[in-house]
């Protein structure tokens, strides 16, 4: 068999399998069929309250770090007022965001569950250790999560 043929095979079969499983993902999942067929994890919290807020009043401003009194004067003479809050686009949420917000969620409506800081830090462990359906479960979601917020 000749070497450039199999390589050349090889990489056929490896992009058609990334086209059909983009594919996939974009065409045939919405919220309704992937909330609706057997998920694989249940959400404790409903698809709106797993959006990022969309309002700029309900995102809070960066913080600001206090100035000298002099700085200030010569910064207001130089520059015109700005808008306190700006309205901002929110960011394209991934599977582990998803997750993260609603097992955090899950915590703090369970009163067995002591919540701290140290639950936060072990998120990513528990993440890493579910099972692959979770994770792509999750991946779809945020796909099409970020597909309603366009």
């Amino acid at each position: 068999m000749n070497r450039s043929t199999s390589s050349s095979d090889d990489n056929d079969m490896h992009f058609a399998f990334q086209n059909v499983f983009t594919n996939l993902i974009a065409s045939s999942y919405s919220l309704e069929t992937i909330l609706s067929n057997n998920p694989p994890y249940e959400l404790t919290l409903t698809i709106e309250g797993l959006l990022p807020p969309t309002s700029p009043t309900s995102i809070p401003p960066y913080p600001r770090r206090s100035r000298p009194q002099s700085c200030e004067s010569s910064l207001q003479a130089a520059s015109p007022a700005l808008p306190s809050s700006l309205p901002r686009r929110s960011r394209p949420v991934d599977g582990y965001t998803l997750f993260k917000r609603d097992l955090v969620a899950k915590w703090r409506c369970d009163p067995s569950v002591a919540f701290s800081n140290r639950c936060i830090d072990s998120i990513k462990d528990i993440w890493e250790s579910q099972p692959h359906e979770v994770k792509h479960f999750f991946h779809v979601l945020s796909v099409c999560v970020n597909r309603t917020l366009g």
